[in-house]
């Protein structure tokens, strides 16, 4: 008995060693895709499985970028797309100081080519102005008004600085010009202007030298012209007196012939004062009106027998008669300033008459010299701060694109990294589970 059950004995250790030696048979097989420990679906199936969690990322990464189309995040700068983001910044960041300080200079350009635009016109203007207002001040300096001498030596003095300006550049209306010769057809249009302009120059010179001259002819042309108009009056009434007191009729009427007289001095000089030009025989007819007149007064007063005239012997008639001389007297002290100096007085009347003449020229050559000036306005700088505008809006819009995008994909990555974690997590899990079932065959990946 003892025996036997040492038998047994033997054969029980060497089944033991026999079943220890032996493969173990594998675990059931557990759905795929749940955890035996936690029965947490373990994302990404077969991925689970060893040696693939970097392959099924990726694949994770563009199957959803294929079903979502284009993203931001996948947008990068051509030829600087793969550098840092850092790198990228800054260089776009240099590019937009750049166009900034380029579109600040061509916007100071532009609003210093359109001022001196806007300035030319207004010298322009001004000359177009200066040439109308010399015109009709020259017809009234030349007729002895004193007001118009002044308006006449500013609008010569300024056309003629203005002119220098579009010449030769300078300073107008507080802004600094250069030349406005800037092309053949404006350096054309100002020479013919130059070349116009002494002759009007000259004329308002002649008129302006005797300034002093003309005044006083107008103030003796204007007295003249009253004192004829108040003996043609005394004369008239001198003559009535005469009929009255007993005169004959024949001496009455060759007296009357003073009233004539006065009425025609008193037309000459209006017509000397008001004409653009003094007709030669003007004051020739002044001159000897004068002289008979002088005469027919000194017969009524002393007797004249070649004029057929007695002398007058009422009190009240001779009165009259003192009153008529005496207003002559004073009449014929201006007459005498108007005979000498009246070459003066023609002089300046031709030199209004040319300078009314080539203002027209002037006019002229001024609305031509404004048409070049508006169609030369500046477009190419408005054009280049437009551009420069757009370009600087393009690259403050690349930059914010930049910066999304490469935000986007390091939360992008983020994310793939905190799934692949959590995949890395569940997968030990799994084989932990693995283990705990009796799998000695599960190495942890």
């Amino acid at each position: 008995m003892a025996k036997a059950q040492a038998v047994k004995s033997r054969a029980s250790i060497g089944e033991f060693f026999k079943r220890l030696g032996a493969p173990k048979p594998k675990a059931p097989s557990r759905p795929v895709g749940q955890s035996t420990l936690t029965n947490i679906p373990a994302a990404g199936g077969p991925a689970t499985r060893p040696g693939a969690p970097a392959r099924a990322a990726a694949d994770a990464r563009r199957a959803d970028q294929s079903s979502e189309g284009w993203s931001i995040a996948t947008f990068r700068m051509p030829f600087i797309g793969h550098k840092p983001i850092t790198y990228q910044m800054q260089l776009l960041g240099t590019i937009g100081v750049l166009l900034l300080l380029l579109t600040a200079a061509a916007v100071y350009i532009d609003a210093r080519e359109r001022t001196r635009s806007s300035t030319y016109l207004t010298i322009v203007s001004q000359m177009q102005f200066h040439t109308q207002r010399l015109a009709k001040a020259s017809g009234l300096a030349a007729r002895g008004q004193p007001g118009a001498f002044a308006q006449l030596q500013d609008s010569r003095d300024q056309f003629a600085s203005y002119l220098n300006t579009l010449q030769k550049g300078g300073t107008a209306f507080g802004v600094d010009l250069p030349s406005a010769a800037t092309s053949a057809e404006m350096t054309s249009t100002l020479n013919d202007l130059v070349k116009r302009w002494p002759d009007s120059q000259a004329s308002a010179s002649a008129i302006l030298a005797a300034q002093k001259d003309l005044v006083a002819l107008s103030k003796n042309i204007s007295q003249l012209r009253v004192g004829a108009d108040e003996m043609a009056t005394l004369s008239q009434e001198l003559t009535s007196l005469m009929g009255q007191t007993g005169s004959t009729p024949g001496q009455v009427l060759r007296a009357s012939r003073m009233t004539f007289l006065a009425e025609r001095l008193g037309r000459g000089s209006a017509e000397i004062l008001g004409s653009e030009t003094i007709d030669p025989e003007v004051p020739f007819l002044i001159g000897k009106d004068t002289n008979d007149l002088r005469d027919l007064i000194r017969a009524l007063e002393a007797g004249n027998e070649s004029l057929g005239l007695a002398a007058l012997r009422d009190a009240e008639t001779r009165q009259k008669l003192a009153e008529l001389k005496k207003q002559f007297t004073g009449f014929e002290q201006n007459v005498g300033p108007i005979l000498r100096e009246l070459q003066k007085l023609v002089s300046a009347r031709q030199a209004g008459a040319r300078l009314v003449t080539s203002s027209e020229q002037l006019q002229t050559g001024v609305a031509k010299l404004q048409e070049g000036l508006q169609a030369q306005k500046p477009v190419g700088t408005l054009i280049a701060v437009i551009v420069l505008s757009i370009l600087v809006v393009v690259g403050l819009a690349l930059t914010a694109i930049v910066f999304l995008a490469d935000t986007r994909r390091r939360a992008a990555e983020a994310e793939a990294e905190n799934k692949r974690n959590q995949e890395a997590i569940l997968r030990l899990l799994n084989e932990m589970g693995d283990l705990a079932d009796g799998d000695l065959t599960i190495r942890a990946q």
